[in-house]
C-alpha cells in the first residue's frame, strides 16, 4: 500500500512539474520585445510625469480660445501616455505599439506646446521631448 502511495505521489508530482514548465517563459517568442523591469519602471515614471504637466497644460489652455489645438493635443498625450504605462505596468504585448502610438502624440503635443511661452506649455513640451527620448532608446 505505502508503495503504491508513493508512486501515485511521484506520478503527481513529474505531472505537476510537466505542465508548470510550460509556462515558464522559456521560449523566445514569449520574451521576444520585452524590456527590463528598470526600463519599464523608467517608461512609467517618464509617462506620469508627462501626464502630470500634459494635463497642467490642458487645464490653462482650455481657458484660452486661441490654443484649441493645444489643448486636443494634449487631451490626446494624456490619454496616450496613461494606455502606453498601463500596457507597460503589466509587460504586456501591446506595450511596444502603445509606446510608439505615445511617441506619435508626444511628438504633435511639443510641436505645439513649443509655441507658446507659458510654464505650463514649456513644461508639457519638455516632458513630452524627454519621453520621446526615452521611448527611442527602448527600441
Amino acid at each position: 500500500m505505502k508503495k503504491l502511495i508513493l508512486i501515485l505521489a511521484a506520478i503527481g508530482f513529474i505531472t505537476t512539474a510537466a505542465t508548470t514548465k510550460m509556462f515558464l517563459p522559456t521560449d523566445k517568442t514569449v520574451t521576444e520585445g520585452r524590456l527590463s523591469k528598470e526600463n519599464r519602471n523608467a517608461f512609467i515614471e517618464a509617462c506620469n510625469k508627462c501626464i502630470k504637466s500634459c494635463s497642467a497644460c490642458e487645464t490653462l489652455c482650455s481657458k484660452d480660445t486661441k490654443m484649441p489645438l493645444c489643448t486636443q493635443f494634449c487631451k490626446e498625450c494624456v490619454n496616450a501616455c496613461k494606455t502606453a504605462a498601463k500596457a507597460m505596468s503589466v509587460n504586456n504585448e501591446n506595450a511596444k505599439q502603445e509606446r510608439e502610438k505615445c511617441i506619435i502624440a508626444c511628438e504633435k503635443c511639443a510641436s505645439e506646446c513649443e509655441m507658446f511661452t507659458t510654464n505650463p506649455c514649456r513644461a508639457c513640451a519638455t516632458d513630452c521631448r524627454t519621453l520621446i527620448e526615452l521611448c527611442n532608446k527602448l527600441k
